[in-house]
């Protein structure tokens, strides 16, 4: 059965690919419409920006948390997953419980999350050579961590303006999450 994580070959995710794009691919639409909503409106979503961030980074970490600790990688990969699902998790929390007042700390957990994230990506492209979808696998792991630096690094001014920065983010990574599955797709029927 395809998808099936007990017939996957060590260090391989050949098997689970189509149900990593079936639970990536709804995280990949929430984040765009977060993204989405936060650009068209930054004023007045700088008073929920928390609790959206927090919505994001607690779905975000359980998902990876389970492909964390579920698909079979390096060790490097699944330790760099582990401590970003990790992180995400507990930036979720942080969300929730302060608004305004971790706006600008929340700024750099995401960028850290990103980096994390993408780095963790990279790792994963550079180490598993039977990774399907190594090249766009690569590219999302470049635009995460280059959102992440950014974010880290971006000196804001207002809190609109970087809710409005978090949420165009948010738009080009979700659409790059999307198109992988895609990816893979056509990669997988293309004649050999």
């Amino acid at each position: 059965m395809a998808g099936n994580f007990e017939q996957t070959a060590p260090g391989s995710l050949a098997a689970p690919a189509p149900d990593l794009g079936r639970l990536l691919s709804p995280l990949a639409v929430a984040s765009l419409v977060f993204g989405v909503l936060i650009v068209l409106w930054p004023a007045p979503t700088v008073t929920v920006v928390g609790r959206l961030f927090g919505a994001y980074l607690a779905m975000s970490g359980g998902a990876h948390l389970f492909l964390a600790v579920v698909v079979e990688r390096d060790f490097v990969a699944r330790a760099l997953a582990l401590i970003g699902a990790i992180l995400t998790l507990v930036l979720a929390v942080v969300c929730f419980r302060h608004e305004l007042a971790s706006t600008l700390l929340l700024a750099l957990w995401i960028g850290v999350f990103w980096v994390f994230r993408g780095l963790g990506m990279l790792v994963a492209v550079f180490l598993e050579s039977d990774l399907p979808g190594r090249f766009w696998q690569g590219v999302v792991g470049v635009l995460a961590t280059v959102a992440g630096i950014y974010m880290i690094t971006c000196p804001v001014e207002r809190l609109t303006d970087l809710a409005g920065l978090a949420g165009w983010f948010l738009i080009v990574l979700s659409l790059a999450e999307l198109a992988r599955p895609l990816y893979l797709s056509i990669g997988r029927r293309a004649p050999s």
